[in-house]
C-alpha cells in the first residue's frame, strides 16, 4: 500500500503548507529524506534553480555548463517525482523552474499559487508543439497556461507476441479469458478507473461522477481473477514477462522499450477505445527571480535538437513536432515518435491526487483479488 500512503502524505503536507505562517513553513513541511534541498547552498543572484527528473536533466544537458541559449548559470537539482516537488515547494524551498506532469501535481501546484501563468508569446516553439498536449489539464488551469509540455506518454497495452499473434487493440483484451491470471496492471488508481470507464463506454473517462465511479469499481472487481500483479517496478514486471507469469499489462511505449532492454518479450499497442495521454514539462514558479532566464531555459528545452536528444536518450515521446526529422528513421520508428500524431481518441490521463475516493476503491479491488 505504498502508493496509497504516499499520496495521502503528499496531500496532507501540501495542505499544511497553505495554512502555516510563512515563518513556520520550514518546520511544517520537511523535505523527503532522498530529496535535494535547494536551501542547503545559497544561490547566486544570477543562478537559475531547476527541479527536474534526473533523466531530463541528463538528456537535455542541464547538468553541463550552459552556453548560448541560456542566460546565467543553471543549477539543476534532481527529483524523483512531481510529488516530491509539490512537497518541497509547498514547504517554501526555492526553485525558479520545475518539471511537473499533467497526471501528477501540475494542477495542484497551480491552484496552490506556487506556479505563475505563462506568456506563450515568449515561447517561440509554442506553435510547433502537438496540439493534443497543449490542451491537457495541468498544462491549462482555469483557462491559463501554467506548464509547457516537453515530454509525453500514451498509455496502451504491453503484450507478449508469443501469446497474442495479432496485436491487441482494446483494453478489453486485458480482461480476456486468454490472459486470465496473467494480467499485470499498473498500480495507479486513476489509470485503472480510466481504463474501466473506457471499456464501459462512459462519456468522460477522466471525470466520473460517484455512480460512474462505482460502476467502474464493480467492473474492476468483476475481473479479480485476471490480475496477477499490480506493478510499479519495471524490474518485477520484466521478470514476470520473462517467466510467462504476466502475458499482458498496461503501460506506455517507454515502458515497453525498457522491458525489451531487460530481455522481456514485450510489444506495445494502442487501444482503439481511447488513448490516455500525459505530459511532463516545465513551469515557472512564483519565486522565479529572472523571467528572461526562465523563458530562455524553456525555449532551449523545446528546441528540435534538444528534443531529439531527449527522445533518443530517454525513450520518451517529445512535444515538438520538428524533433522527429532529426532522428534516424529506424530509431524514430522504434521510439514511436509519430504516436502523438496518430491518436484518434486521446483522453487526458487523470491524477490520482485529485481522486482520493478512487485510491480507496482501488485498494479494495487489490484486496479482493484471488
Amino acid at each position: 500500500m505504498w502508493l496509497l500512503r504516499r499520496q495521502l502524505l503528499i496531500i496532507s503536507v501540501g495542505a499544511a503548507a497553505l495554512v502555516c505562517p510563512p515563518a513556520l513553513l520550514t518546520g511544517c513541511g520537511e523535505a523527503p529524506a532522498d530529496a535535494v534541498s535547494p536551501t542547503a547552498t545559497p544561490a547566486a543572484d544570477e543562478e537559475l534553480v531547476l527541479f527536474a527528473r534526473p533523466r531530463l536533466i541528463a538528456a537535455a544537458g542541464f547538468d553541463r555548463p550552459q552556453q548560448g541559449p541560456l542566460l546565467g548559470t543553471v543549477r539543476a537539482l534532481p527529483y524523483d517525482s512531481g510529488e516530491d516537488i509539490l512537497v518541497d515547494l509547498g514547504a517554501g524551498r526555492r526553485a525558479d523552474v520545475v518539471e511537473v506532469c499533467s497526471n501528477e501535481s501540475a494542477e495542484r501546484l497551480a491552484r496552490q499559487g506556487l506556479l505563475q501563468p505563462l506568456d506563450t508569446s515568449r515561447i517561440p516553439q509554442w506553435d510547433r508543439l502537438y496540439p493534443v498536449l497543449k490542451e491537457l489539464p495541468g498544462v491549462v488551469v482555469d483557462g491559463e497556461v501554467y506548464m509547457v509540455p516537453v515530454t509525453a506518454a500514451v498509455t496502451g497495452i504491453l503484450y507478449d507476441p508469443a501469446v497474442d499473434a495479432s496485436p491487441p487493440d482494446s483494453f478489453r483484451d486485458l480482461f480476456s479469458r486468454r490472459h486470465k491470471g496473467h494480467l499485470g496492471f499498473a498500480d495507479d488508481p486513476a489509470l485503472a478507473f480510466q481504463v474501466a470507464a473506457l471499456n464501459l463506454g462512459l462519456p468522460d473517462p477522466a471525470g466520473l461522477d460517484p455512480a460512474q465511479a462505482l460502476e467502474a469499481e464493480i467492473y474492476l472487481k468483476h475481473f479479480k481473477k485476471n490480475y496477477l500483479s499490480f506493478w510499479y517496478d519495471l524490474d518485477n514486471l520484466a521478470s514476470a514477462f520473462k517467466g510467462g507469469r504476466v502475458t499482458i499489462a498496461v503501460g506506455d511505449r517507454r515502458d515497453a522499450l525498457e522491458l525489451q532492454r531487460r530481455g522481456a518479450p514485450v510489444a506495445y499497442a494502442l487501444a482503439a477505445e481511447g488513448q490516455p495521454v500525459a505530459t511532463c514539462g516545465l513551469a515557472i514558479t512564483t519565486q522565479a527571480r529572472d523571467l528572461d532566464a526562465a523563458y530562455a531555459l524553456i525555449d532551449y528545452a523545446l528546441r528540435a535538437d534538444t528534443q531529439a536528444a531527449v527522445a533518443s536518450a530517454t525513450g520518451d515521446l517529445v512535444s515538438n513536432r520538428d524533433a522527429a526529422r532529426l532522428v534516424d528513421p529506424a530509431e524514430r520508428a522504434r521510439l514511436g515518435l509519430a504516436d502523438l500524431a496518430r491518436l484518434d481518441r486521446p483522453v487526458a490521463r487523470p491524477s490520482s491526487l485529485e481522486h482520493l475516493d478512487w485510491i480507496q476503491a482501488w485498494y479494495e479491488v487489490k484486496k479482493g483479488r484471488g
